[in-house]
Order: C-alpha cells, then structure tokens, then sequence
C-alpha cells in the first residue's frame, strides 16, 4: 500500500496529476477535501489550480473546496489569478 507523508493525501497527488476519476472517486468518501501538506501548506485546489486544471478545479469547488486557504509563501487560488492563471477566472 501506499503511505503519504508530510500531511500529503491522495487527493493532493491525484488534483496535482489531474486525475479527474480519481478525484471523483475521493470526492465520493468522507475525504477532507481542505487538508493542507505540511511542507509547502498546499491544498488540493491550489495544486489544481498551480496546473491550471479547469476541470479538477471545477470539481473540486462544486464539492466545498475552500478558496481562500493560503500555501505557506501566502498564495491562495485568488493570487493565481492575478499572476496569469487566466483560464481559472472562468469559475470565479
């Protein structure tokens, strides 16, 4: 089996590969879906977000995700969007 360390969850690995199914899957079960890694503060949705993931994002946000929980260098999907991340400003 597989053990995550440093506060990481399969829901981080699979919103920062963009495995729709997969997070769909987790979605599904009682996941915290605002869990943080303990190394970099990341959230699942900013790892989407980081990817530039419109659908990950998409789900994400539908299923609760909170959008203004800060990385450990401050950065939250709203300063993502100041910085480029164009495509995301879709779903805001």
């Amino acid at each position: 089996p597989c053990l995550y360390t440093q506060g990481r969850t399969e829901l981080h690995d699979a919103a920062e590969r963009g495995d729709v199914e997969v997070v769909e899957r987790l979605l599904s079960t009682s996941v915290n879906i605002n869990s943080r890694t303990e190394e970099e503060g990341d959230t699942a949705l900013l790892l989407a977000s980081l990817r530039g993931d419109v659908e990950v994002v998409r789900l994400l946000l539908k299923a609760g995700a909170v959008v203004f929980i800060p990385d450990k260098v401050w950065r939250t999907c709203h300063v993502l969007l100041l910085v480029g991340y164009v495509r995301l400003s879709l779903l805001a």
